[in-house]
């Protein structure tokens, strides 16, 4: 006789088969309906913790601002005279007579705005030549380059009683500075003329190209004036950094339109000139990468503010499409990026809203997207996706990666949280109707929903 087994044995295996039926039914219809969460190509990104240092990139949160005085050459406690000088001498009998008034020479009374203040002087010009020497009558010519005023007065003194027949009186000669010496450069500007505060911060709404011709007396010759007097540091559109071009064309006999039609790709030739480059910004405890002769500027110098353009990161997946700003001047990390998209980040209460609709219902049986894969460009026009665990990344901020430029955000479910979001939005939705009563004028009917559904008694009266 063939034994049976009863009928409690045969119950959880029958219902078992059948909550098996219906998770593959769920999955089928999930994969049919084109769920991304199980069909997404990125899915298999690379997690955070194993990224080599390349691939992250360099961080900019330790970075700060130089010291500004760095820009500016060391100040001197007194004026040595050089070539570009001008004097005012006054020797009696040989510049100037002591009957005739000396002349005198004043400021302007106006004040123009960049005005090199001169200070008042008497006597007649005298300029100092590029040899750093004086032409003074009747006396061979004096070398006063490196002389302070009364250094120079001094010689001038000795040099007339050293010349045969000629004896000047100590006091009947005087020596000031009538026109310091200058020089010249050129500031070139490349920054936005005007801002809109937007989403992502100050966006540039037209740019601007302006030519500064600077003139910076001695002693304040140096890169720090030179930017105070042309607008100050760069804007945010702008790279914290200030070229200086010097000594171009150091050979003039070369013809630079053939030159640079043979040159190669790269850098360009010595005899071009030299390129100095300032950063206005480095690491906490990095040294200078420039000294003080890089900062004092020479007549001829060209100093170049150049714009950068927009640093951007796009959004896609359940986040609302879009192309963002990248900060300038600090990192913005994955979940700061979420939060400045308005993306949905563990969001129990509220959904956020692209314009056509809710990006994502909350609630029960809700599960927030905890998957977002960053799409990263690396060198050779390829890409790597890069896994972020949300959940993960609230908790460890070394999880936390940081955007760089061109880099795609894609947030996705994971196959469990879609697969919740479809049985409680999709499968277990369902509307029950049911007939209380029936008369000659009225009909009484419930209607029951399921999780996300609702139940109302409606009254419908018929007409006799």
């Amino acid at each position: 006789m063939q034994n049976r087994h009863p009928i409690g044995d045969r119950r959880p295996s029958r219902r078992l088969q059948r909550a098996s039926a219906l998770a593959v039914i769920a999955l089928v219809c999930a994969v049919a309906a084109g769920c991304t969460a199980v069909t997404n190509p990125i899915a298999d990104g690379i997690p955070v913790r194993l990224l080599p240092p390349e691939i992250i990139g360099p961080s900019k949160c330790n970075y700060q601002t130089i010291p500004l005085n760095a820009l500016k050459q060391p100040p001197s406690d007194t004026y040595r005279l050089d070539s570009g000088d001008v004097l005012g001498v006054f020797i009696d009998g040989y510049l100037g007579d002591k009957n005739v008034v000396v002349p005198v020479n004043l400021a302007p009374l106006v004040n123009i705005p960049d005005q090199n203040r001169i200070p008042p002087s008497t006597g007649y010009p005298v300029p100092v030549q590029e040899d750093g020497r004086i032409a003074l009558p009747a006396v061979p010519k004096l070398l006063v380059k490196g002389l302070t005023l009364g250094e120079a007065r001094d010689a001038i003194v000795n040099l007339y009683n050293q010349k045969d027949n000629i004896k000047v009186v100590n006091d009947r000669i005087s020596v000031t500075l009538m026109h310091p010496r200058q020089t010249q450069v050129l500031v070139f500007r490349q920054e936005a003329q005007n801002f809109l505060a937007g989403q992502d911060g100050p966006i540039p709404i037209s740019k601007r190209n302006t030519g500064h011709l600077v003139d910076l007396p001695a002693y304040k010759d140096d890169v720090l004036n030179a930017l105070a007097r042309s607008g100050g540091l760069p804007e945010l559109d702008a790279f914290n950094e200030i070229i200086i071009y010097r000594d171009g064309l150091r050979d003039p006999d070369k013809n630079l339109t053939k030159q640079l039609e043979k040159s190669k790709p790269g850098p360009l030739p010595s005899w071009v000139g030299e390129t100095i480059r300032i950063p206005l910004r480095l690491p906490q405890g990095a040294p200078l990468p420039f000294g003080v002769n890089d900062v004092v500027l020479r007549s001829g110098d060209v100093l170049f503010v150049e714009a950068r353009d927009e640093e951007v990161f796009y959004t896609a997946g359940l986040l609302p499409p879009g192309k963002h700003v990248l900060p300038r001047d600090h990192d913005l990390d994955v979940i700061e990026a979420l939060a400045l998209v308005r993306g949905p980040l563990y969001n129990g209460a509220f959904g956020g809203s692209n314009l056509s609709g809710t990006l994502i219902q909350p609630g029960l049986g809700s599960p927030s997207p905890s998957l977002c894969t960053v799409l990263r460009r690396v060198p050779g026009r390829g890409q790597v996706p890069i896994a972020v665990d949300l959940r993960a990344a609230l908790l460890y901020p070394q999880e936390r990666i940081p955007l760089r430029p061109g880099d795609v955000l894609v947030l996705q479910e994971k196959p469990g949280e879609a697969l919740s979001r479809y049985v409680t939005q999709t499968f277990l939705n369902f509307n029950v109707i049911w007939n209380v009563f029936r008369s000659s004028n009225a009909v009484g009917v419930i209607n029951a929903g399921a999780p996300g559904g609702y139940a109302t008694p409606e009254l419908n009266l018929v007409q006799p």
